[in-house]
């Protein structure tokens, strides 16, 4: 009966010191990947897994200063991303907070802290407002601006992973006489299990069909 009490006791332990290990570790990975921020004039710890972004198959986020999520939205580097990555036509004044983003036939504008923007002149609501983020462990501070609400209104692709927004170019046709910049699915088609070749496009999805070139 000792012997059974015994290995039960040990049993229980042992369990126990799995169980201790399991949240221990849980709470280093969290803490490991917790950065500090500032902005707004307050601290905060943001806990959020920072994204990768690649933009036409390259990686142009900077380490530490990845994209990260406040207000359940995933807020990325103005300069790294837009200004230097995109390269696209925008401007920021430090004065008013204004940000105005143009390319792909579409305008938008934010402000600094404010959840208010335009796109193409026509006011809307964001999710979370432009921030200018101080990293407390390096003392840079960053411009970020909402992701999303780029990358849907200046007709980007976005495929998104567990760490990587993967950000391209739309294709840029003529459809139905109208310029069109389709930012939409692409895929590959496969004939008797083989991957079928294509130059310059792969097949898209209009007017709810997949559409594929008739050429290759």
């Amino acid at each position: 009966m000792n012997s059974i009490k015994k290995i039960i006791c040990l049993l229980t332990l042992f369990i126990s010191a799995i169980c201790f290990s399991i949240i221990f570790t849980g709470e280093s990975e969290v803490s490991a990947a917790s950065v500090k921020i500032t902005y707004n004039g307050k601290t905060h710890t943001n806990t959020s897994k920072r994204m990768k972004i690649k933009y036409n198959s390259n990686l142009v986020s900077k380490t530490g200063y990845e994209a990260l999520c406040i207000s359940d939205t995933y807020l990325m580097p103005y300069q790294d991303i837009v200004v230097d990555a995109f390269g696209f036509n925008s401007t920021y004044d430090e004065e008013s907070g204004i940000i105005t983003i143009s390319n792909n036939g579409s305008d938008i504008t934010m402000t600094v802290s404010s959840k208010t923007a335009t796109v193409d002149g026509e006011t809307v609501t964001l999710s979370c407002a432009p921030l200018l983020v101080t990293f407390d462990d390096t003392g840079v501070t960053k411009l970020m601006i909402p992701m999303d609400f780029v990358i849907k209104n200046l007709h980007l692709y976005c495929l998104k992973s567990s760490s990587t927004y993967s950000i391209k170019d739309p294709y840029i046709l003529q459809y139905d006489s109208d310029l069109l910049y389709y930012d939409g699915i692409r895929a590959r088609m496969y004939y008797n299990h083989s991957l079928m070749p294509t130059t310059s496009i792969i097949m898209i999805k209009m007017d709810g069909h997949l559409c594929a070139p008739a050429t290759s």
